[in-house]
């Protein structure tokens, strides 16, 4: 059995990866450096395929995160992170991190090296950073906390709003 497209669309044939965000309902679609246009990320309506414009960035985007309907998260393997209107396609803002690890309340947690940050959706804003003893492999949201597997010294855990180290 076959289904008919409801849409189709032409994309570069230098694409790095196409991810769908059902809360924002489009599809971001990572552009490589040699594509025309790239490196990008451009944004697609899920429901008719129209193009809803093409963030620039830095370098070749690796992963997008949805925060929310209004949100999205692109990185970059030079690490960039870009916060994207999934609605206008606009870029919000760019700093410096690799990773996008959570969004609680008003504000993104960002890894970069053995740094992790808060930087608050609106504006980008450096809410605040903790400085972790060895490389994080985990970020985990956990109730009142952020739960943090660091290295060879376990979990961590963390104030969500001020980053105050509640290991104790």
């Amino acid at each position: 059995m076959s289904l008919p497209a409801e849409w189709t669309t032409e994309l570069d044939e230098s694409t790095s990866e196409i991810d769908y965000h059902p809360g924002a309902g489009v599809l971001t679609v990572a552009l490589d450096p040699d594509a025309t246009g790239g490196p990008a990320v451009c944004v697609l309506s899920a429901a008719d395929g129209r193009h809803r414009g093409t963030v620039r960035t830095t370098a070749t985007p690796d992963t997008a995160y949805e925060a929310d309907a209004d949100l999205l998260f692109a990185t970059t393997d030079d690490d960039h992170v870009y916060a994207i209107d999934p609605a206008t396609a606009d870029c919000r803002w760019e700093t410096q991190a690799s990773t996008v690890e959570a969004v609680i309340d008003d504000a993104a947690i960002l890894r970069a090296g053995r740094v992790l940050r808060a930087h608050r959706l609106a504006d980008s804003g450096r809410e605040w950073q903790a400085v972790l003893p060895d490389d994080a492999y985990a970020v985990t949201p956990h109730g009142d906390a952020l739960v943090v597997k660091v290295g060879e010294y376990g979990d961590m855990s963390f104030c969500p709003e001020c980053g105050t180290d509640l290991s104790g």
